[in-house]
């Protein structure tokens, strides 16, 4: 988050759920080794929302989702 210079209320729920399962998948699938901040941003990219200053995570293509299926998770 540094790298973008926001704060961790910012994102909404699900881009927090988004990088804890990439990061949990990685770790799995690559025996133990962390997901590095490019590799995680040549999958999602962070989109500025129009609602108070949040943002989300969004795949770069929909097709090549990592995780899928999360509920719409911001609410005013």
């Amino acid at each position: 988050l540094d790298e973008f210079q926001i704060a961790p209320g910012q994102l909404v729920p699900n881009a927090w759920r988004m990088i804890i399962s990439c990061m949990s998948i990685w770790l799995y699938a690559c025996d133990g080794v962390m997901i590095t901040l490019n590799e995680f941003l040549y999958l999602y990219r962070l989109k500025a929302l129009t609602h108070y200053g949040y943002f989300e995570l969004l795949p770069w293509d929909r097709k090549f989702r990592v995780v899928r299926g999360f509920p719409f998770s911001f609410h005013d």
